[in-house]
């Protein structure tokens, strides 16, 4: 064994001692592995000051106390060379009167450009104004009517549609009191057209025709202007098939006829021909300079200060040549975009004809201009799909049954009962949050049910306190509705196809029509019926070979004739014989004879009586 002597402890301490009062530098370049900085109280990874210092080496980094906020940081990118990061020094470019633009490029530097094309707007509140370079009309739509090309025009407009899927109203009226001129606008008839048939007549009953003195339709906006000699009261009608318009703008109808030859009077389709001379337009229009001669600004005022080659002046003011290419439904560059899908699904670039509309194409998936097969008036196949539909038609209305009409009524069947509506009404909610319920009751009533605050026009009937639709009703609608106002999305199409369901009774059931519900009851000339009752009865000791006097208990509806099921006690002693009888109206006999051959003391016990009918 080793022993330490003191003098070695001694020395032990002294060279501890020694080490931890020194100063040890500790190179964490060299010396340190996966350093971790997050917890450290205080952090300084660049110098800091006012002036870039004149010298550095590449990865040094310098945070320049006084520069603004965001582009105060600065990196050695070569020897002695100091390059801020971000800022100007490759960031965004100048925001200040760029609002509402989007970030580009020019494939060099960051710019903004505002969205052109067939869009406008802020990139958060776009407006479609065209669909592929044509134009789309501002008119509001009504309700069921379709985008329409107008070539008159040259835009999409909203139309109504007649036949097809989309139904139409077969006509349009206005009436009128003491007027010698009636105006009817083309929104107004919806039909957007100028192909159009006319009609007036008085308020009499029956009506008459009233010849009017004359009658015009506007070829672009399709009004009608009907003018009589003397003061009418009555109805005008219109008639007439979408699509197709009639007139045009005057550049296309000299582009339909040949020259003027000049006429006394008024001027008809047969006398336009030849050739249009200058004599024969208004002044101011030359056409030999329209058609090769040279075009000054004394001709057209708008050309007033052009001077030189156009083209020329045009191209010193042209933007550079650079594309900011869009996608999703809009391709194309920033300042000339194109909607070439809606909703992610293509839209076919063909041009459209005047009437047409975008119908879908399952066989090429995309939206294309197509002709909608016209349709005649009446009922058919497309207004029946329109029975009784419930629509929003603002924020507190729902209109119910908008097609109904004496030509296209809708018909709802209850067994061999038909009810026919020949109009529509409305439901008008006021408050409350919930769920209306719309249906038609077995007794032909368009009711809404509901749990909130509504009110309901002439033709329908409101009826509070409903959660659910009647077991005996058919429904129609759901609408859901928030603080007095029905949901944009509320509405839920609970319609079905109805047929007739015979009811037909078997052996012992019979069948009853009584408005519109189908009675099944029991046939009691063939099912029999029972009445039953019984009584606890404790006879008297009955001596061998005798028999008890009648005891007697009530059952109701027990009649004289009535022949009687006995149901005797399970603990009815051995030897004794009962019988039971209808011995008054409502009244059962029973007695029991002894045949033991001793007396017998019956226990108290209960006693049933069964009556079955069969009549």
């Amino acid at each position: 064994m080793k022993h330490h002597t003191p003098l070695a402890a001694c020395l032990l301490v002294a060279a501890l001692t020694s080490r931890t009062s020194a100063q040890t530098t500790v190179d964490l370049r060299t010396q340190a592995k996966d350093v971790d900085f997050s917890a450290a109280n205080f952090t300084k990874p660049s110098k800091t000051g006012t002036t870039l210092p004149a010298s550095c080496s590449v990865g040094e980094t310098f945070f320049k106390t006084d520069a603004p906020v965001g582009t105060n940081w600065y990196g050695c990118t070569s020897a002695n060379v100091w390059t801020q990061q971000g800022g100007s020094g490759g960031g965004l470019p100048a925001m200040p009167g760029n609002a509402d633009r989007v970030l580009s490029n020019n494939g060099a530097t960051a710019d903004w450009r505002a969205l052109g094309g067939d869009v406008t707007g802020a990139p958060g509140a776009l407006t479609v104004g065209k669909v592929q370079g044509r134009s789309i009309a501002a008119t509001a739509p009504t309700d069921g009517q379709v985008l329409k090309w107008n070539a008159g025009g040259s835009q999409w407009q909203p139309a109504q549609e007649s036949g097809g899927t989309i139904p139409a109203p077969p006509n349009y009226s206005l009436s009128f009191t003491a007027q010698t001129t009636v105006t009817i606008s083309g929104t107004a008839h919806g039909f957007g057209t100028a192909n159009l048939l006319v009609e007036c007549y008085d308020s009499a009953t029956p009506a008459k025709r009233i010849e009017a003195d004359s009658i015009t339709v506007h070829p672009t906006t399709y009004d009608v202007t009907v003018a009589f000699t003397n003061p009418q009261s009555g109805r005008c009608v219109l008639n007439g098939s979408s699509g197709g318009g009639g007139g045009g703008a005057v550049s296309s109808v000299f582009g339909r006829i040949g020259a003027v030859v000049a006429q006394s009077g008024d001027y008809s389709f047969s006398q336009i021909s030849g050739a249009v001379s200058n004599s024969q337009l208004a002044s101011g229009i030359s056409a030999a300079k329209i058609g090769a001669g040279t075009v000054s600004d004394t001709v057209f005022g708008f050309l007033a200060g052009v001077t030189g080659d156009i083209q020329g002046q045009l191209n010193n003011k042209a933007a550079l040549s650079h594309a900011h290419s869009l996608g999703g439904d809009i391709s194309g560059d920033t300042g000339n975009a194109t909607v070439a899908r809606i909703q992610n699904r293509t839209l076919a670039a063909t041009a459209p004809s005047d009437g047409q509309a975008l119908v879908w194409n399952a066989g090429t998936s995309s939206w294309e201009p197509s002709t909608v097969a016209g349709g005649g008036g009446g009922a058919s196949m497309a207004s029946q799909l329109n029975d009784l539909n419930v629509i929003r038609s603002s924020a507190t209305a729902l209109t119910i049954g908008n097609s109904c009409s004496t030509t296209t009524p809708c018909n709802v069947r209850f067994g061999s009962i038909v009810y026919a509506f020949t109009r529509s009404c409305t439901a008008t909610i006021s408050a409350g949050s919930g769920t209306a319920y719309l249906y038609v009751t077995s007794g032909g009533t368009l009711t809404v049910g509901h749990n909130l605050t509504v009110s309901a026009s002439a033709g329908c009937l409101a009826q509070g306190s409903i959660t659910s639709f009647p077991v005996d009703a058919l429904p129609l609608y759901s609408w859901t509705a928030t603080s007095g106002t029905w949901d944009t999305s509320g509405g839920r199409d609970q319609r079905g196809w109805l047929s007739a369901k015979t009811v037909s009774a078997g052996t012992g059931i019979t069948t009853v029509e009584s408005a519109g519900r189908t009675i099944v009851a029991v046939d009691t000339a063939i099912v029999p019926t029972y009445i039953t009752g019984t009584a606890v009865i404790n006879f008297a000791a009955v001596p061998t070979g005798t028999c008890s006097a009648d005891q007697t208990f009530t059952l109701a509806g027990a009649a004289i004739q009535d022949a009687v099921v006995p149901g005797w006690p399970a603990g009815l002693e051995a030897g004794l014989l009962g019988i039971m009888r209808v011995s008054a109206s409502n009244t059962i006999a029973v007695r029991l004879c002894n045949l033991s051959g001793s007396a017998i003391d019956p226990a108290s016990a209960t006693f049933r009586a069964t009556i079955i009918r069969s009549f």
